[in-house]
């Protein structure tokens, strides 16, 4: 072997370890995402079991509405009073509530003078939605070290939006507590005021 041969062999050599470390930077990036992105459908299935649950509250109420309105008929005025304050406090909670829900679970970004990642399905649907070739040459022409700066762009966008979710589902979480406590005593009420 030659003393050029040796010198080539010695500055590849560190270029080859550089793209193995972006390589498991990039690895790295992705398994962070994966985590991030769980955090994202842990937070939406919370939601959905929180919605479940209010269906479930008002689903006998509104199914059996009619018999509601004949046990009502029988009650005295303070016992409508009564009645008539928790189900609107129970009405306000639940629409409340929900609502909370509804705004867990819808996507948002606010981002500062920069675009999205390449790795974000909006922008690839937006901007290459027409001209899949020119989006398949720019994904060819990116290396690791490409790949890890729009990852990270991702991970942080994909984290904000999980902790807006974990936040509206925990006040949504909140809120359920009241709602359910105000349903309960509408049901009370039903109950028991026709019989004093």
């Amino acid at each position: 072997m030659s003393t050029t041969d040796a010198g080539m062999e010695s500055v590849a050599e560190p270029q080859q370890e550089h793209t193995a470390e972006d390589a498991a930077r990039l690895q790295t990036s992705f398994n962070v995402l994966a985590q991030v992105e769980n955090q994202l459908r842990f937070a939406d299935s919370k939601a959905g079991f929180i919605a479940t649950l209010h269906a479930f509250l008002i689903g006998p109420l509104a199914g059996n509405a009619s018999g509601v309105r004949q046990v009502v008929g029988s009650f005295d005025d303070g016992a409508k009073i009564l009645l008539a304050f928790c189900t609107l406090t129970y009405c306000v909670l639940f629409l409340v509530t929900l609502s909370i829900v509804a705004m867990t679970v819808l996507p948002r970004t606010k981002r500062r003078r920069r675009p999205a990642s390449k790795a974000f399905f909006g922008r690839i649907a937006h901007e290459y939605g027409d001209d899949p070739e020119r989006f398949i040459a720019e994904l060819g022409d990116m290396n690791d070290k490409h790949w890890l700066s729009e990852i990270g762009q991702y991970i942080l966008d994909v984290s904000t939006i999980a902790t807006v979710k974990h936040r509206l589902v925990r006040l949504a979480t909140i809120m359920t507590i009241p709602t359910v406590g105000f349903w309960l005593l509408m049901v009370v009420v039903l109950f028991c005021a026709g019989r004093f």
